[in-house]
């Protein structure tokens, strides 16, 4: 897909129009970071929380979806500009690595250490490999168009895992139509296979992340949680 308006109208920067903050508006510019601890088999959490610090600040609009690269860097997309940014935590110093060109709203690396990036904007997953400009990798299941991925995981096989939400508005409560699928990684001669997991009957799919036993869970809105939610406004 290009930068161009689509069959919707939209491009893929307006696709991802954010809805108006009802607290008023607020920059998401700042990455907050945790010591690391370690972790042994039980230990007294009241006596081992790490603390909180700020590892960079003044990223731009919409930075979210940290995520580790093939280095072990810490990286962040902004989807306000379409640009994946390398944070270097010793500095706190940010460095572009590439853009989108859309909305991207998460991002991971996979084993072998290229970059996909699920962008709502371009209603497609993105992948880059490192030197090249994100290319898109997928933007559709069968004949119908993903509505627009939010989120991207890799378990330790390669299998990745994305959801597919489309901007915030577009499903939900009232319309339950967004999915999680899975690209099964090439092994023993065989192509990568892409499958719907839950397929258009997610209130809004937000989150994912795969487990070392293969296992995936992923986040989303339920219908007592917003009955909840609004008994509280």
């Amino acid at each position: 897909r290009s930068q161009e308006s689509g069959e919707d109208g939209r491009t893929p920067a307006s696709r991802h129009a954010r809805p108006p903050c009802r607290h008023g508006k607020r920059r998401l510019d700042t990455i907050m970071a945790y010591t690391q601890i370690n972790v042994e088999s039980s230990f007294d959490v009241g006596s081992a929380m790490p603390s909180v610090f700020v590892a960079a600040s003044g990223l731009g609009e919409a930075v979210c979806s940290p995520f580790i690269d093939g280095t072990g860097g810490l990286n962040v997309v902004d989807s306000s500009t379409g640009d994946v940014i390398a944070v270097d935590l010793s500095s706190g110093q940010a460095s572009v690595v590439m853009n989108s060109g859309g909305a991207p709203s998460g991002a991971a690396v996979n084993p072998d250490g290229d970059m996909f990036i699920a962008d709502i904007g371009h209603a497609a997953v993105m992948t880059a490999s490192e030197g090249l400009s994100p290319s898109v990798y997928c933007d559709k299941y069968e004949d119908h168009s993903f509505k627009g991925p939010n989120t991207v995981a890799f378990d330790v096989n390669g299998t990745m895992f994305f959801t597919d939400s489309g901007p915030l508005g577009e499903t939900g409560i009232e319309a339950p139509t967004g999915s999680v699928y899975a690209i099964t990684a090439p092994s023993n001669g065989q192509r990568e296979t892409l499958k719907p997991l839950a397929s258009q009957c997610l209130a809004h799919p937000c989150g994912v992340a795969a487990a070392p036993d293969g296992t995936f869970v992923y986040g989303g809105w339920l219908q007592h949680d917003a009955q909840h939610a609004a008994a509280q406004q």
